[in-house]
């Protein structure tokens, strides 16, 4: 009886993926192998070409598969997955009754990632930039500091590959920052102390008891620049 129950199992259960049995969301149990392939390729094929949305600390691009060398194997996730015949006995009844869920297998083309990387890098990377002051006739107008970014390439890569399938949200790739050497904190204090006070109000300049003249506001403010100077933003 054993025998024969054991018999019955291994040919019910035949070639066919575990009866619980989902590939990235996709639910493929009881299937046959070729039959979870079409309906794998049916069903993720317009995500495997989908942008990709990635961002760095604010800033965004996008990032095909195709460029980046990153596809989905179906023949080997549903091998994965448990599809294929077997004498096992456990593996008979994980057929029957078991099953779990698997991420469908990425390949990559590691030459094609690094180099999509590295056109994401031109997009991203830019130098600190410092706070600046300047007049504008005679009000004061200041150009907000920002931070530098260095795209992180081989853990870029790595994250991009890992993620691949398994988020559909923007991606924040990793990073350096780096530092601008005058901050907009140092631009406030500077526009504070001495910014405002040099063009509060015009310049009277006597040359004599008899002979005076003014020097105007718009005057001052054309005379004066600020520089940075060693780290700091001078006033010249």
């Amino acid at each position: 009886i054993i025998g024969l129950l054991y018999v019955a199992a291994y040919l019910v259960a035949g070639d066919k993926l575990p009866k619980k049995a989902q590939i990235s969301g996709v639910a493929v149990g009881g299937l046959h192998p070729s039959e979870a392939v079409n309906k794998l390729t049916a069903e993720l094929g317009a995500r495997t070409i989908a942008p990709l949305n990635v961002t760095v600390r604010g800033d965004q691009a996008e990032l095909k598969p195709t460029d980046a060398g990153l596809a989905v194997d179906y023949v080997k996730s549903v091998d994965a997955a448990g599809g294929g015949k077997s004498l096992n006995p456990a593996r008979i009844a994980t057929v029957l009754t078991g099953g779990t869920a698997t991420d469908a297998v990425v390949v990559v083309d590691d030459q094609k990632l690094q180099a999509a990387v590295g056109e994401l890098s031109k997009t991203f990377n830019h130098a600190p930039v410092d706070a600046a002051v300047a007049y504008q006739g005679t009000k004061i107008k200041q150009k907000p500091a920002r931070e530098g970014i260095t795209l992180q390439n081989g853990p870029a890569a790595a994250l991009i590959k890992s993620s691949f399938m398994k988020t559909t949200g923007p991606l924040e790739l990793p990073a350096a920052v780096g530092q601008p050497a005058v901050t907009d904190q140092e631009a406030d204090q500077l526009v504070a102390s001495f910014a405002k006070p040099a063009v509060a109000a015009p310049v009277k300049v006597s040359l004599s008891s008899s002979r005076s003249f003014e020097v105007s506001r718009s005057m001052l403010a054309a005379s004066i620049d600020f520089v940075p100077q060693n780290g700091e933003l001078v006033p010249e």
